[in-house]
């Protein structure tokens, strides 16, 4: 049966702790959240937050304190913090950018998000204690940011780029990526790559 009251989800996050669902509504400008039955994993409806702009892509932090939110038509991210007894969000901070939010990734200690954009990937610290998102740089890549995820070790960023590639970003150096490599997606040794990106996530 159908949930909740806003229209055209397109995206979906779960809290680290499997008490939450939380659903983006693209056309709806919201934001959904539902409580889970941590036996069952039925959903009950909570409440719902407006995010205008087409809200189209969502990310939770692993420590859960926060959930990014990905606009498409006002191109900007928002962030929200989250009660963890409740579920409920409460905005604390936006960054705005020059062309719609494709994807978002936090690294997994959760003091950095990846935002996938046209043709670049931009990065932010996560302002533990102003609950803000903080601008560490940008880097090209080989077409539009399609879709993130970053390793355990915080040593890799993998995206998918409109041009067909896994591009590979090394995170090991301080400051901005030393480098970013654009393998094709039918290349020889994709699939050692890919190989390599499960075993880096599990």
């Amino acid at each position: 049966s159908a949930l909740g009251t806003a229209a055209g989800p397109s995206d979906l996050a779960v809290s680290p702790d499997g008490r939450f669902l939380y659903v983006a509504c693209e056309t709806g400008n919201a934001v959904e959240t539902y409580s889970l039955d941590l036996l069952t994993g039925a959903p009950t409806f909570d409440s719902t937050v407006a995010v205008p702009g087409g809200p189209a892509h969502l990310a939770v932090q692993v420590e859960d304190r926060f959930l990014a939110v990905g606009t498409r038509t006002d191109t900007d991210v928002e962030l929200f913090s989250r009660d963890l007894s409740t579920g409920a969000l409460t905005s604390v901070d936006t960054a705005a950018f020059a062309s719609a939010v494709n994807d978002l990734a936090f690294s997994a200690d959760g003091d950095l998000l990846y935002v996938a954009l046209a043709g670049s990937v931009s990065s932010f610290f996560v302002d533990h204690s102003g609950d803000t998102l903080l601008s560490s740089g940008s880097f090209a890549l080989a077409g539009d940011g399609v879709a993130l995820v970053a390793d355990r070790k915080r040593d890799y960023l993998f995206a998918s780029d409109s041009a067909g590639n896994v591009d590979v970003v090394d995170l090991t150096i301080v400051g901005l990526p030393a480098a970013v490599t654009a393998y094709a997606a039918d290349a020889p040794g994709i699939g050692r790559l890919i190989r390599g990106l499960w075993l880096s996530l599990n």
